[in-house]
């Protein structure tokens, strides 16, 4: 058991209250160190699915001259200063990390988009993390870049654990606030909630890059972790949940991502399982692989046209 995955059912023993610090290092398999995963490039409609074909004298998009192309939009990583001073170790750390701007590579050379996407890192005065429709722009709050920080060195004592459980974190949320923009840009017929969706392309996306990836989201299923606790200390415990807000509550999307997690492979990730000491209940686990089955062939099909 990693302890990503310890640390998990640790929060579910503590019924989503939060608790004592854990480190990987003292996990009996060994954690993989932090390596960019492979976001799959290759973005076909499922084998069952019959390939489209063009109507009878139609222009096959090969036959286009090249300047009746669309233009292929790409994706840029930017980090902007602070005028916090107790973020500044953070921005220059996070602003010289490979993983990062690796990732957006993979993911770039993944999913062709009609116009640039900004990546920004930058003061918002808030914890908060948020896609701009108007000027085509992710915005990483450094804010709750820090937050993430804080978090997770109370959770992990090894400062190295520490740091990639904030990457992880922060890497579900930057692929989440993409997906909005997938949204946005590729007109993409989403049924549903879209905080939901973009919820379940972040966890494809992460899980379906290799065992790494799984370690990123169920860091970013700790996040909401911490998220639930936040907002239960601001709003007090008699406060009833924001059942109308446009995102699911922090507890529930918490146990959506284990559920897909385990669902995407439930040998794998039994440990996750409420009757093998993890926090996924086993009347929702039931359902998981079904979930996982929809969300994945979902997304790949939603995503197939735009593949470069």
């Amino acid at each position: 058991m990693t302890a990503a995955r310890a640390r998990i059912a640790v929060v579910a023993a503590l019924a989503l209250a939060g608790g004592g610090a854990c480190s990987r290092s003292e996990a009996p398999a060994a954690v993989p160190a932090v390596a960019p995963p492979c976001v799959p490039t290759t973005l076909t409609a499922p084998a069952s699915e019959p390939a489209a074909t063009a109507a009878p004298g139609a222009t096959s998009p090969d036959d286009r001259p090249p300047e009746a192309a669309p233009k292929a939009g790409r994706l840029a990583l930017r980090f902007e200063p602070t005028e916090h001073r107790k973020l500044d170790a953070l921005t220059r750390e996070v602003g010289g990390s490979d993983l990062l701007a690796q990732v957006t590579r993979d993911i770039d050379r993944a999913v062709a988009l009609p116009k640039d996407v900004a990546l920004v890192f930058a003061d918002c005065g808030t914890d908060n993390a948020f896609y701009d429709d108007e000027n085509a722009t992710v915005t990483m709050c450094w804010e709750l870049m820090g937050s993430m920080r804080d978090n997770m060195r109370r959770e992990y004592r090894d400062p190295r654990d520490a740091r990639d459980a904030l990457y992880g974190a922060a890497l579900f949320t930057l692929i989440h606030e993409l997906g909005h923009a997938y949204v946005d840009l590729l007109d993409l017929p989403i049924t549903g909630k879209e905080e939901d969706a973009v919820d379940q392309l972040a966890t494809f996306m992460l899980v379906d890059s290799g065992d790494s990836g799984v370690e990123m989201a169920l860091d970013g299923a700790l996040s909401f972790v911490h998220d639930a606790e936040a907002e239960a200390q601001e709003a007090g415990e008699d406060a009833e949940p924001a059942t109308w807000d446009e995102h699911a509550t922090s507890e529930q999307r918490f146990f959506n991502v284990i559920c897909w997690i385990y669902g995407s492979d439930p040998a794998a990730h039994s440990d996750l399982l409420e009757s093998h000491g993890g926090a996924l209940p086993d009347e929702r686990a039931d359902l998981c692989p079904d979930e996982w089955r929809r969300l994945s062939r979902a997304w790949t099909t939603l995503l197939a046209p735009f593949g470069r």
